[in-house]
């Protein structure tokens, strides 16, 4: 018994890529099976591939035209390749606007190209051998996506499908020029139901056009595989990319010297790559309790948030290290400290000489200031401060501070005990504050000289006073 007898009629799906423009012929060649059938042939269409993804994976189809990766998703369902049309070949071409040459689209730092999210379209990628370290590869629904994109140069590279090219109007092709080609000797194929592989395989010996599939089940499978492993190992490239050097992460690998640093790494540390060669890893990375530490080229600690795990890179064994700057919440973190210990010796000392020395001594020893220094309203005049206690590897300076402290810093000082609250310039070659009342731009340059780059005033208070 005919297995399509209870059957009305047979959905035939086709690949969207096929409706847009043949239409007509797909009609005429559904009339044809229909009459071989004695049943009526249902076509049906996706507006765009996304649509075409979606459905596959709801809806069954008796018969499908479909290109070659649906083909994979189609295969592990149970359809079964049917055959393909003799003469009809794919084409992909790469594209590009007519302006540019081709050896000035690959001498460029960073290449755009404009793709479908297909696998079949990565194999053109491949011929043109590109570095996809300095590669963009832009993920688009639809070939006229891709037309107008190149058209207007926001990419330096499209690919589309050759016969979708041909047909378009020469305006649409304005400007546009075809840099290389890539031909598929299969691309589409009849797919079937595998229940109805037998008769559709009698069926479709009237049609002379078409190649019946023998025994190749097992070579295409191998084929749609490869593709999807070709669409893989660019993504985790291109993710690959994305994470070394666009993410604002340090990256490193080595087991004792450092074998690779991405561009972040370089612009944490100041570090080169060639700068690195007689460095051992764990003498550059510090341990400190919470965080590590690390001395930059020009000499400044680097707090870090730091992590390395073992991989595989270039074939062999090695580190893979990770690390994020923590030096401003290490900062937060001292200061934090700072404040703890302020409040504890205010509690405990009694005499205010004895708490300005140990203030100052701890701002100095246990928290590695190269200046702090205690300034009280002079007696005589409560408009001017007198420095009470000095410390620090840099406490000689003070005194080329002298106009500076009377006429702007002052204004700083008699804010935070106004307020009282603590006032900070975290950088001073930085922020905006040095261009107010505070510190005027001849106050920046007299701190950066001294190699001073950040300051903050703190009121203390005990007994009210």
């Amino acid at each position: 018994m005919n297995i399509l007898n209870n059957q009305s009629l047979i959905k035939f799906a086709i690949c969207p890529h096929e409706t847009k423009e043949n239409i007509d012929f797909w009609e005429k060649f559904s009339k044809k099976l229909s009459s071989f059938l004695k049943k009526e042939v249902k076509i049906v269409t996706f507006k765009d591939l996304e649509e075409e993804e979606k459905k596959i994976e709801k809806e069954k189809f008796d018969l499908y035209y479909a290109r070659l990766p649906i083909t994979l998703k189609l295969y592990s369902k149970g359809y079964k390749y049917l055959g393909y049309f003799k003469d009809k070949k794919n084409k992909l071409i790469i594209i590009k606007h007519s302006s540019l040459y081709p050896e000035a689209i690959f001498l460029k730092k960073q290449l755009k190209i404009a793709i479908l999210e297909e696998e079949d379209y990565f194999f053109p990628l491949l011929n043109l051998n590109i570095d996809l370290s300095k590669t963009e590869i832009l993920f688009v629904k639809d070939h006229d996506e891709i037309l107008k994109l190149v058209k207007f140069q926001n990419v330096d590279l499209g690919i589309v499908n050759e016969e979708f090219f041909l047909k378009k109007s020469e305006d649409d092709k304005k400007n546009i020029s075809i840099l290389a080609t890539f031909e598929f000797p299969f691309y589409h194929f009849f797919m079937v139901s595998s229940i109805y592989e037998p008769l559709m395989k009698k069926i479709f010996q009237n049609f002379s056009e078409i190649e019946l599939i023998k025994n190749q089940e097992e070579i295409f499978e191998k084929l749609t595989e490869k593709l999807v492993y070709i669409s893989q190992n660019f993504k985790y490239r291109a993710l690959a990319f994305i994470l070394l050097e666009k993410l604002p992460i340090a990256i490193a690998t080595g087991k004792e010297e450092f074998e690779f640093i991405n561009s972040f790494f370089s612009a944490l540390t100041g570090y080169e790559f060639k700068d690195l060669k007689n460095i051992k890893i764990d003498e550059f990375f510090i341990p400190k309790n919470k965080y590590h530490l690390i001395i930059t080229k020009d000499g400044k600690e680097l707090w870090i948030e730091y992590q390395k795990i073992p991989a595989q890179f270039m074939g062999k064994s090695t580190y893979l290290h990770y690390f994020i700057d923590r030096s401003q919440q290490k900062k937060l973190e001292i200061f934090y400290e700072i404040i703890k210990e302020i409040n504890s010796i205010i509690t405990k000392a009694f005499l205010e000489e004895e708490i300005f020395f140990s203030v100052i001594k701890s701002l100095v020893e246990k928290f590695g200031f190269p200046l702090a220094w205690i300034e009280t309203r002079d007696p005589e005049n409560p408009e001017l401060f007198v420095i009470k206690f000095k410390a620090g590897e840099k406490k000689e300076i003070i005194e080329k501070f002298k106009t500076l402290r009377e006429k702007y810093l002052k204004l700083f000082i008699i804010e935070a005990l106004k307020n009282q609250n603590i006032l900070i310039i975290p950088k001073i070659s930085e922020s905006k504050i040095c261009e107010s009342c505070e510190l005027r731009s001849f106050c920046k340059e007299l701190f950066l000289k001294e190699g001073i780059n950040s300051i903050c005033a703190i009121p203390l208070m005990k007994n009210n006073e």
